[in-house]
């Protein structure tokens, strides 16, 4: 394997080893906010920084917390809780930030402009003004690399919720109500990603808040709430990166991940039944290691409605066995960091494979190998992560545009990588 400033190479490998799992970048972002907005400081261990959580860590700067770094652990105190009259955050690339703050920030300032780059500047907009404003927000779109112009006030009372464009926008509504002096009823339409709401009132109810739900529908969350800081927050390892290794080993070899939570909230667990119906070995330790063995390879059938994340590695994935396999559940794919499932198409059909598209699925026809070749990422860390595993069924090198873009998620990608396979 070999670095380069714009061009990664992967020559073709197997898996054979053991790596501790990258911190969660979904997890960090929501504690930075939610001990930014206590009453009392937090302590956090075992975090990793990606580009997402630094931009976090930053916005609650600029609202006035202050983060020291020690050797294993974050101290954040929380940041002054007078509304301000008008506040100017940038969230760089990260769409959660963006939307959860799109609510959160109305309980901090009268305005607030919010900003962004890269590809958040190509994400559509107007949903989240939209379901907002339904809210009673007052949301409009800014000019330049501004995104949202916000001011007003969440309604109290009962809010209905159109939820199929976002659950990083129902968090956001989930965090803000329980701050409000008057108790609210959500009411949630078509609710998506439910697991990543879970993982919302998880850690929710870490710091000190509590709402009561009936399925994902209806929750009554009770006002003049508070969040309580936390003495000792231990960041979950990231399901998200860990299974594109998880994959890999399971076409190639073998792999040992420690400090995965076994019983999650994350959406992305998933991929266990996955790799259990493709026939891998997989192998849970007392102290919840995790180690994947190749075994049988099987066409797979699977739903990604709520983990959209796993899209790119399972295309590798369907791609090392031989068969028909069909992934449902795509209509997620098109507002990521790129269009994944236009992406992903493209440049894996000039490696050799067959995919088509029919309703809400699609159809992968592998064969057990892929030709090497040059991966346009589109700057998506997740097809640069799977790029990088196709290297297990490869016959040639993989070239990876861009391969700097994995900083978004999981900065030590490429070096874990290195630590836990061998060339073929």
């Amino acid at each position: 394997m070999e670095l380069h400033s714009d061009i990664h190479v992967i020559r073709p490998f197997n898996y054979d080893g053991q790596i501790a799992a990258n911190s969660s970048k979904s997890y960090l972002q929501r504690v930075l906010l939610l001990a930014g907005l206590s009453n009392k400081p937090s302590n956090l261990f075992r975090f990793g920084w990606t580009d997402d959580g630094r931009h976090m860590a930053t916005i609650i700067e600029q609202l006035g917390a202050n983060i020291s770094e020690a050797s294993n652990h974050l101290q954040i105190h929380p940041f002054p809780k007078e509304k301000k009259s008008k506040i100017d955050l940038h969230v760089g690339e990260s769409g959660l930030a963006l939307r959860m703050l799109a609510s959160v920030s109305s309980m901090l300032s009268k305005r607030t402009l919010i900003s962004g780059e890269g590809s958040l500047l190509q994400r559509p907009i107007d949903p989240i003004i939209r379901i907002l404003n339904q809210c009673g927000l007052n949301i409009q779109q800014g000019e330049g690399n501004v995104l949202l112009d916000i001011q007003g006030e969440l309604s109290t009372g009962h809010i209905v919720m159109d939820a199929s464009f976002s659950s990083q926008l129902v968090s956001g509504i989930l965090i803000s109500l329980p701050l409000l002096v008057q108790s609210t009823r959500l009411t949630l339409k078509n609710p998506v990603s439910r697991p990543y709401i879970d993982m919302t009132l998880d850690v929710m109810q870490s710091f000190g808040v509590e709402i009561e739900q009936t399925g994902y529908s209806e929750f009554f969350i009770k006002g003049g709430q508070a969040y309580t800081g936390h003495s000792a927050y231990s960041i979950e390892g990231d399901w998200s990166g860990a299974a594109n290794h998880l994959v890999g080993a399971a076409i190639s070899g073998k792999c040992t991940i420690d400090g995965l939570n076994i019983k999650s909230a994350q959406a992305d667990r998933h991929i266990l039944d996955i790799l259990a119906d493709y026939g891998a070995d997989i192998l849970i330790s007392q102290n919840d290691e995790i180690t994947v063995k190749k075994n049988e390879s099987l066409p797979i059938a699977c739903d990604i409605t709520d983990c959209p994340d796993l899209f790119p590695c399972l295309v590798i994935l369907a791609a090392s066995c031989k068969g028909e396999s069909e992934i449902s559940g795509i209509q997620r794919l098109f507002n990521k960091e790129s269009n994944r499932l236009e992406v992903m198409m493209r440049e894996f059909s000039n490696l050799g494979l067959t995919m088509r598209t029919t309703n809400n699925k699609i159809l992968i026809k592998g064969t057990g190998k892929l030709s090497g070749g040059r991966i346009n990422t589109r700057n998506d860390h997740r097809i640069a992560m799977a790029a990088a595993i196709a290297g297990t069924i490869c016959s040639e090198n993989i070239e990876i545009l861009d391969p700097s873009c994995v900083n978004k998620s999981y900065p030590d990608f490429f070096k874990d990588l290195a630590e836990c396979t061998k060339s073929r």
